[in-house]
């Protein structure tokens, strides 16, 4: 039932909504950080409006379009440039999977991109098939910093002055 998908996905956004409101008891309006904390939270709020329309388009299919997760992404990397980390998405959406699988793979990349705010100024993500790329231009080893308590595998490589991080 319909009702049942609400209370599901209220419940799976619910940490990222208890994120946010943490956040705002916090951002005192003119204080020196309030900019930066609104646009953190910007970042969570696209997070929560994209995932949750992952959710009730797999509540509707097993398989899903990739061309939703590239919207998301896309989204995404327009709110990660207002909290100060210059983010592009780009790539294919042509192809179908499961929709367990594209909400694994945005949930890493949501993971990754907010412990990657103030770490690079700038990233270009994208889609091919079933991985998501993030690429940036930085000397930090960012296999050091990412968190490995992530719901889909990822692996660092490094080319030239570019660090790059695939989620598959």
């Amino acid at each position: 039932s319909r009702h049942r998908i609400y209370h599901e996905i209220s419940g799976e956004m619910y940490p990222a909504q208890k994120r946010i409101s943490k956040l705002l008891e916090h951002a005192v309006p003119g204080s020196k950080d309030f900019t930066e904390k609104i646009a953190y939270i910007s970042v969570l709020n696209a997070y929560i409006k994209r995932k949750s329309n992952l959710l009730l388009l797999s509540a509707e299919s097993d398989m899903l379009d990739t061309r939703e997760l590239l919207l998301a992404l896309e989204e995404s990397a327009s709110y990660l440039t207002l909290a100060g980390l210059q983010a592009t998405a780009w790539g294919d959406g042509n192809s179908l999977l499961p929709s367990d699988t594209v909400i694994s793979l945005y949930d890493t990349f949501e993971s990754i991109a907010e412990q990657l705010i103030g770490v690079v100024p700038a990233a270009m993500i994208s889609l091919s098939g079933q991985s998501i790329c993030i690429a940036s231009d930085t000397e930090t080893d960012l296999s050091k910093l990412i968190s490995k308590e992530l719901p889909v595998p990822v692996s660092f490589r490094r080319s030239d002055s570019t660090f790059y991080i695939d989620i598959t």
